[in-house]
């Protein structure tokens, strides 16, 4: 808690009862963060930076930013020894890091204390692509180094959605990830949701050490892509190249695990309970590396139809319990809404659509929202994942008295 009488002095908020989320980053080349206020979940954040030298030349510098145009910056951070900023949320509070250049053969790195308003933080949108993960503590070990994209652990109100993990290599590290509810698989209150774990390559060839898991696992998932990557299997242990379960949430399904190399591994995937529309196919595994089954179609969509929203209109007025209702192709799955528009920066889930006579529907409760204008889109999903977007339709929001 020591961090907390760093920042209030210089916020002037009361951060005593405050929850705490610490995280380490590595940027490597072209790891960037696009502009953005942050999310309004944040209070205030506070980073350090742990580079012994860095020049401004080699991007990856914090910029502190008038507007959301990343040239229009007022302050710009090297992430160096001793520097520090401290971003306060508001609707303008718009920051970004350009991208690392590809030929800095060294990852910048810094830690972000976060003070959010409820333990319900989460991932959105984010790729780690094209980075170099090395386990510089015991390089003769390569049983000890792991590089988990994300770990739910005990938080299970956090949201983990649309994440690539691709093109990457890991030094003396597995490629491994852990996408779960935490320990109480009972909860409703996280989505798991288009995952893509693609291309990643270990350099170690002994596999995982830890007995009955496989090195990628998710729990309670829906769409989860991992393919071509390269990750070895513990000979003794003979475990499965992925495993996915089902959870409080509902079962997982969109599972597509293809063109892996998973050498000695009993299979490429497991799962439990079964998931009758997981695609497994041109997989090596075994202590020969033989192939698992061939890829009898190439994975295509059934019907890239966009959705379209009925009701409401565009531009029409709303207020309280409105019902959102959609058309989507007959072949797909899954349909939910995402929304957009002041507080909500980014374009965020709403929620799931139920099939019904009279379309993919869903009940929104507009009056949990501030007065205004919003942006809403259907996005529907096939049997496999793939999702294809629908038109957006403006809407205003007017659940204030008197006006």
């Amino acid at each position: 808690r020591r961090d907390h009488e760093v920042i209030v002095p210089e916020t002037v908020l009361d951060l005593r009862d405050a929850p705490v989320e610490v995280n380490l980053f590595h940027y490597g080349p072209r790891a960037m963060l696009e502009a953005h206020p942050d999310l309004p979940d944040k209070v205030v954040t506070h980073v350090l930076y742990f580079n012994e030298s860095w020049e401004r030349q080699y991007g990856g510098c914090l910029r502190i930013l008038r507007s959301a145009d990343e040239q229009d910056f007022e302050k710009e951070i090297l992430p160096l020894v001793g520097s520090s900023a401290v971003l306060v949320r508001s609707d303008n509070s718009w920051h970004a890091v350009p991208a690392v250049r590809p030929d800095v053969a060294r990852s910048r790195r810094s830690m972000t204390v976060i003070e959010p308003w409820a333990p319900n933080m989460g991932s959105y949108n984010v790729t780690f692509d094209h980075n170099q993960f090395i386990d510089e503590d015991d390089p003769t070990d390569a049983k000890t180094g792991h590089a988990y994209m994300f770990a739910d652990g005990g938080n299970t109100d956090a949201h983990v959605e649309n994440i690539t993990y691709s093109n990457n290599t890991l030094i003396n590290q597995q490629v491994t990830t852990y996408i779960n509810l935490g320990p109480d698989l009972t909860r409703r209150h996280t989505t798991r949701k288009n995952i893509k774990i693609i291309n990643n390559k270990s350099n170690i060839t002994v596999g995982s050490p830890f007995a009955d898991q496989a090195p990628i696992r998710a729990a309670g998932i829906v769409g989860f892509e991992v393919r071509g990557n390269t990750q070895p299997i513990q000979p003794n242990q003979r475990n499965f190249g992925v495993s996915v379960y089902g959870a409080g949430d509902g079962p997982s399904s969109g599972i597509v695990v293809k063109d892996n190399t998973f050498a000695n591994a009993l299979g490429a995937l497991y799962t439990d309970p079964a998931i009758p529309d997981a695609t497994v196919c041109n997989n090596l595994v075994g202590l020969d590396s033989s192939l698992d089954r061939a890829c009898v179609a190439p994975l295509a969509k059934i019907d890239n139809t966009p959705p379209t929203i009925l009701v409401p209109a565009a531009g029409s007025t709303v207020s309280g319990n409105t019902i959102l209702s959609a058309r989507a192709a007959a072949s797909s799955r899954r349909v939910e809404y995402l929304i957009s528009g002041w507080p909500v920066f980014y374009l965020a889930h709403l929620g799931d659509a139920t099939q019904s006579p009279y379309g993919w529907v869903y009940s929104w409760a507009s009056q949990r929202f501030p007065d205004g204008t919003y942006y809403l889109k259907a996005r529907a999903f096939d049997r496999l994942g793939n999702h294809v977007d629908g038109p957006q339709i403006t809407v205003t929001v007017r659940n204030a008295t008197g006006v």
